[in-house]
C-alpha cells in the first residue's frame, strides 16, 4: 500500500470509530434493556476472545466494558455522561481493530 493509501484508510477507521461510538452512545442513551444485551454480548464476545492468546488482548477489555455496560444498565440515573464514556470506549476500540488490521 503507498502512504497515501495508509493514510485514507486511517481517517476512514477514524470515522468508523466515531460513527460506532456515536451509534453506541445513542443506543445506551434510548434504552436500558438495549445497553444491558450489549453488555451481555460484550462478555460472551470477550470470554470467546480469552480463549485465544491473541484474542486475551482484545477480550479482556470488552469483558470489563460488558461489565460496565450492565452496570451502567442497572443504574439508569447515570445518564448522558455514561453513554458517552462507553460510546467513546466502543468507538475507541473499533477504531484500533482497523488500523491494526492495516499492513505496516
Amino acid at each position: 500500500m503507498s502512504p497515501t493509501e495508509v493514510e485514507r484508510a486511517r481517517r476512514d477507521a477514524a470515522i468508523s470509530g466515531v460513527v460506532v461510538a456515536v451509534a453506541v452512545a445513542g443506543l445506551s442513551l434510548i434504552a436500558s434493556t438495549v445497553l444491558f444485551a450489549f453488555g451481555v454480548l460484550s462478555i460472551i464476545l470477550g470470554v470467546v476472545f480469552c480463549l485465544t492468546v491473541i484474542g486475551v488482548i482484545i477480550g479482556i477489555p470488552l469483558i470489563l466494558l460488558g461489565i460496565l455496560a450492565a452496570v451502567g444498565a442497572a443504574v439508569t440515573g447515570v445518564g448522558i455522561p455514561f453513554a458517552l464514556l462507553l460510546g467513546g470506549g466502543v468507538g475507541f476500540l473499533w477504531y484500533r481493530n482497523r488500523v491494526r488490521r492495516l499492513p505496516h
